[in-house]
């Protein structure tokens, strides 16, 4: 019966779930390239969300036909996240003056109070501004004006020169990384 047992094992060990991992210097150069332009697409993201005004990227995903829903969530989402951290900075606040955070079952026990608070007056804050929008007329999409811009003439040399900049070290990449 001992036997059977060791029997098992050592079957068990010869078929291994997990696949043999393989180093070569080829798929360490795609896996950098895979990293780099992860890490070029995030940096754009992150350019684009800092530098431009949450009005204008929703001008421009009207004009691309993104649904109009969509807009209107990501709207209203955009707004809330700062009244939900403003609530829960707060609520945190009023905690650690009365000591909340003393231990780890009090921490504990603090932040799920502070999590069911920041809920709860989300939700009522939420009723009361479905309350306003309907009281004003809200007809099933939200409008939003854009400002008036003046052209950015300076800019274009600016531009060109970190496009020349991105294409001497494309080129360098491309040169040093075969």
């Amino acid at each position: 019966m001992g036997t059977d047992r060791y029997a098992y094992q050592s079957r068990l060990r010869r078929i291994s779930p997990m696949p043999k991992l393989l180093l070569t210097g080829s798929a360490l150069l795609r896996a950098g390239r895979l990293f780099c332009k992860a890490l070029g697409a995030v940096g754009a993201m992150y350019f684009l969300a800092l530098n431009t005004p949450m009005t204008d990227v929703t001008m421009a995903l009207e004009r691309l036909h993104v649904p109009h829903l969509m807009v209107e969530l990501m709207e209203l989402i955009y707004r809330f996240i700062f009244v939900l951290t403003e609530t829960a900075s707060r609520i945190r606040l009023a905690q650690e003056s009365r000591l909340g955070y003393q231990g780890l079952r009090r921490s504990l026990s603090s932040l799920g109070t502070l999590a069911s608070m920041v809920f709860l007056r989300a939700w009522r804050k939420a009723d009361r501004v479905y309350t306003a929008l309907e009281s004003r007329g809200y007809s099933g999409s939200l409008v939003t004006l854009s400002g008036d811009y003046a052209r950015g003439a300076w800019l274009y040399p600016l531009t060109a020169a970190v496009a020349a900049v991105q294409l001497a070290a494309w080129y360098f990449e491309r040169r040093v990384m075969g």
